[in-house]
This record gives structure tokens, C-alpha cells and sequence, in this order.
């Protein structure tokens, strides 16, 4: 296969694991089960931690950063992304959470600025509106009375999650003209494995059966694959493809939330989507080149 098609599977095999994550993440935290969030986020961390830090001693890397604040924030901010997100499947559908947390290349039009001072195009804007609006539509505020809306709070969690992802992205942005994406990934599983640990240990649950275990160490497992198919992916692709590619995550969530959880398949959510949807090909360069 040629070098292209390679990080096209890649890419699409990261969509795959990442939606696969939330399944697993919201078995566990629904009954009869009702594990705590933190769980999962914590066994992500963990497991990516084990996976790198194992690389690291058997390679001898050197992986002392060299802007330790740019690198620290990035794992911070990345660990506060992932258990939102994650926390989110308690009280929202995996369709809803996947939709909305994966507005976050919108909000960079917010972050970049911010963070790196970089200006984005005027147009990406119109791409924020959009997913606002698709915010709106999915999370059920578009009910004129108010008193019957079907606003969820995880819904609004999800979205929070992609908010401040994007911030996590442009400190990622930043943080690579000074170091390797290698030590910026070990410390940002170990950041969020310190962050996790101790809140985890005094909401810890031991898992009921087997299944529940599979689950839980299923959901950080498949987080840490996608984490590495998608790092792996963007040496064969340029951004744009990879940001292009990635966002298949919004059908191929919405789909194992119908398949998996029965979640309903409305007018508005199927709208929402599709604002996101073009918001995603906006901001990867698919719509308008720069």
C-alpha cells in the first residue's frame, strides 16, 4: 500500500478507536454498573503512561523538557479535555458526546489567538457560528418553551470538553518549537496519571464482574491506540488531510451510539451534525484553501 492510503487507515482506524472509548466509557458508567468517570480517564492515563514511559527506558529518550510550563499545561488542559468528555457519557448519549466534543477545531479560531497569537481567517468565525448553532440543535435548546427543552447538562459538558481541547491544541502547537512530540506525549500521560490518581482512589469502585473490567481497561486502551494511530497518521498526512479524515469520528460516533445504545436519530440532531460536519471541512482547508 502506498504511504497515502497507510495514514488514511490510520486515521480512520484513530476514528474508529476514540468512538469505540465512549462505548466502553458508558457502559461502565451507566447502570447496573456506575463507575466514576475518573475511572476510565485515570486507567487512559495509566496505561499510556506504562506504554511511553516503557519506550522511553528501553530507547534511553531523553525526555526532560525544555519549556516545562508550555509541556505541563499541555497535559494538564489535555487531562481536564478527557475527563469531561468522558464524564459527559454519564448523563448524555455517545452521539451527543462525540458531536459536540468534536467541535473543538472550531474553537481554535478562539484559542489560537490566545494562546500563540497566531490570527486565524475571518471566515473561521463563521465556522464557530456554525457549531454553536449545531450545538443548539443537538443539545435540544431549539424547543421554544423552555419549560419542555430537552437540554441535557452532559451535553453541555461534551461541549466544554472541546472547548478547552482546543486550548490544549494551540499549547500543543506552541509547546512543539521547543520540544520533541515524544516528550510532550510521555509528560502528558504522566501530567494527567499525577492529576487522576489520588481524586480516583477515593472514588474508587471495584468493578462488578469480568465485563466490567473489560470495559474499563478496554476504554483506556483504545484511547491510548488512538492516540498513537493519530500521532503515527500525521507523519503520512499533511494537517489538513488528517483534520479531513478525522472528522469521519462524527458519523462513525453517531453510528455506534444508534448501534450500540439505541440513541434516537432526530431531525435536529441530523442537522446539527452536518453544521459541525461542515465546520470540521471548514477549518481543515477542504471548503476554502487558504
Amino acid at each position: 500500500m502506498t504511504s497515502s492510503l497507510v495514514g488514511v487507515l490510520t486515521f480512520l482506524s484513530s476514528a474508529v478507536l476514540f468512538s469505540l472509548s465512549t462505548v466502553f466509557v458508558k457502559i461502565i458508567s451507566s447502570a447496573p454498573y456506575e463507575l466514576n468517570p475518573l475511572m476510565p480517564t485515570m486507567v487512559r492515563f495509566f496505561l499510556g503512561l506504562l506504554v511511553f514511559g516503557t519506550w522511553v527506558i528501553v530507547h534511553k529518550v531523553d525526555v526532560r523538557p525544555k519549556n516545562l510550563g508550555l509541556v505541563l499545561w499541555r497535559g494538564i488542559l489535555n487531562s481536564l479535555a478527557v475527563l469531561l468528555f468522558y464524564g459527559s457519557l454519564h448523563f448524555t448519549t455517545v452521539t451527543n458526546a462525540n458531536l459536540l466534543n468534536l467541535t473543538y477545531p472550531a474553537w481554535m479560531f478562539i484559542a489560537g489567538p490566545l494562546v500563540t497569537g497566531e490570527r486565524s481567517p475571518w471566515y473561521y468565525g463563521l465556522y464557530l457560528i456554525l457549531s454553536l448553532v449545531g450545538f443548539f440543535l443537538i443539545s435540544g435548546l431549539h424547543s421554544l418553551d423552555l419549560n419542555n427543552a430537552q437540554f441535557n447538562v452532559g451535553d453541555l459538558i461534551a461541549l466544554v470538553s472541546g472547548i478547552i481541547a482546543a486550548f490544549g491544541i494551540a499549547v500543543l502547537r506552541q509547546s512543539r518549537k521547543s520540544d520533541t512530540t515524544l516528550t510532550i506525549v510521555f509528560w502528558l500521560f504522566a501530567v494527567g496519571f499525577v492529576i487522576c490518581l489520588v481524586p480516583t482512589i477515593l472514588v474508587w469502585k471495584t468493578p462488578a464482574d469480568l465485563w466490567a473490567w473489560t470495559c474499563l481497561l478496554a476504554a483506556g486502551g483504545c484511547g491510548i491506540l488512538g492516540q498513537v494511530m493519530i500521532t503515527s497518521g500525521y507523519r503520512l498526512l499533511s494537517a489538513g488531510q488528517g483534520s479531513l479524515i478525522s472528522s469521519s469520528g462524527i458519523l462513525i460516533g453517531a453510528a455506534m451510539g444508534i448501534v450500540f445504545f439505541g440513541d434516537s436519530l432526530t431531525w435536529f440532531l441530523v442537522v446539527g451534525a452536518l453544521l459541525v460536519l461542515i465546520s470540521l471541512l471548514g477549518v481543515s482547508g477542504a471548503i476554502i484553501k487558504r
